[in-house]
């Protein structure tokens, strides 16, 4: 929860309240920073993109130091001591470092402030700024983590985002960083995976790309299970994802059109053929047919096993919905991730 705190403990801790007249602007980023568990690099090996999402720019930065990934898209260090940070959270990384923004500008003319040497400290008064921060962080968030997931992940290897800390900041056009600062109280082993560097600047590339095309309700389906620590919480998210996906694309293909450029051999005899083609698939209704019908005419990255993990999957699922078991085993809810990032990355 919140704590709010008097002008007297604010003063205390080296606040004053704003003169009249006086006003500070402006504009504000949003840092999240994720272990990537389940993945290698290098120990000199550092990446970089920027992309941008439902016109929102965001920027990250991978490093087995979090200090670097950081500086490389704030141009700051996350935490002075390193070492002692990652004992904290219990992490060995390698990290992610995610910048969002930045908003439009904001002014404020009342409050708490306290200047130092390089930088500027206000209690609790940006709240549209932070408001504004939590819009882009929903538009961009689930699809941007979900696409770098599903890129970077191996052949069976679900890559996992563990998230660690966000931190919001602002910047004045003179380049004074400002830090809206509000005190709040609250009462597994894994394997990793060698990715070579170029692989891993391959699959930056292709996350960007994959961001902007994914279904929305999908990514953050696979977003939230890659979140979840309860395990029926986390298959049902995956499978769910993999569901919404199948029947999206589905919708997506031009029937009439995959028709003739199969039926190509009687041009004379192609309206027909079309409409035939278009009625047989117009049955298609479960998720089953449609899944196969989507690896034959747009996922080119699939295999027999992968209908075969579906079915299963299905089964899981129905087992569950019916009450036959209780939660699915770690090996499903680990083959829902895997199949997941599978048709997401297609």
């Amino acid at each position: 929860m919140t704590l709010s705190l008097s002008s007297h403990v604010l003063h205390k801790m080296g606040f004053r309240k704003m003169e009249e007249g006086e006003s500070l602007e402006a504009k504000f980023f949003l840092l999240e920073v994720f272990e990537l568990i389940g993945l290698s690099i290098s120990s000199d090996d550092e990446f970089q993109f920027r992309g941008s999402l439902s016109d929102f720019p965001y920027e990250f930065a991978i490093s087995n130091s979090p200090n670097k990934a950081c500086i490389a898209v704030a141009n700051d260090s996350l935490d002075d001591d390193e070492d002692e940070w990652k004992n904290r959270n219990g992490s060995r990384g390698p990290y992610l470092v995610l910048k969002l923004g930045p908003t439009q500008k904001h002014t404020i003319t009342n409050g708490h402030i306290q200047e130092c040497d390089d930088y500027i400290s206000t209690y609790d008064c940006f709240i549209d700024a932070k408001e504004e921060l939590a819009n882009i962080e929903d538009k961009v968030l689930p699809s941007a983590i979900s696409a770098l997931s599903a890129t970077l992940a191996g052949a069976n290897r679900p890559l996992e985002l563990k998230f660690l800390e966000k931190h919001s900041y602002g910047t004045t056009d003179d380049g004074t960083r400002v830090h809206d600062i509000r005190l709040t109280a609250t009462a597994t082993g894994y394997t990793t995976v060698r990715r070579e560097s170029a692989e891993i600047s391959e699959a930056l590339n292709n996350a960007a790309k994959l961001a902007n095309r994914l279904n929305r309700k999908s990514a953050r389906l696979y977003y939230r299970g890659l979140q979840e620590k309860d395990r029926l919480k986390r298959f049902l998210n995956f499978y769910m994802a993999i569901e919404i996906h199948v029947h999206a694309t589905f919708g997506a293909i031009d029937h009439p059109r995959f028709a003739s450029s199969i039926f190509n051999s009687r041009p004379e005899f192609r309206a027909s053929t079309e409409e035939f083609f278009s009625s047989q698939v117009a049955s298609y209704k479960n998720a089953r047919d449609r899944f196969v019908w989507c690896a034959i005419t747009t996922w080119e990255n699939l295999e027999d096993a992968d209908l075969a993990t579906f079915d299963d999957l299905r089964k899981t699922r129905n087992q569950i919905a019916h009450g036959v078991i209780e939660q699915p085993s770690y090996e499903a809810a680990l083959a829902a991730q895997s199949l997941a990032a599978k048709i997401l990355d297609s």
